[in-house]
This record gives structure tokens, sequence and C-alpha cells, in this order.
């Protein structure tokens, strides 16, 4: 079974409505074998699947520019 964790600056996990949400500072989603299997903080993460590779998800460069 192949495990990771994606690591994340900021991740939303609830939209309240436009304006407020749930958000999970330092976050990570660890997947198995394609399937999000758990969300959370990610240095409880790592310390709980330690054997798990950690992934920093970058925002694409492609962004528009005003």
């Amino acid at each position: 079974m192949s495990a990771s964790l994606v690591r994340s600056r900021a991740m939303v996990t609830h939209l309240i409505d436009r304006h407020r949400w749930d958000e999970i500072t330092d976050g990570a989603v660890l997947q198995e074998d394609a399937t999000i299997v758990e969300i959370g903080i990610y240095q409880e993460l790592s310390r709980k699947h330690p054997k798990c590779t950690g992934h920093w998800r970058r925002r694409s460069s492609s962004r528009l520019r005003e």
C-alpha cells in the first residue's frame, strides 16, 4: 500500500458562507492509494504516520495577473 502526506500552508476544510470558512494552518492530507484517509495538522499526522513521505503542495505558477 502506497501512502503519502500532502502538506499545505492553509487548508480549507469547511465552507460556512462566502465570507467565512474553517481552516487548518500547516495542514496535511494522508492519502493511501489515491484515497484521502485522514486530514489534520501536519505535525500530528507526521508523528502518527512516520513512514509516510511528506510533500508540499505548491500553488500553480499559471495564476492570472492583473
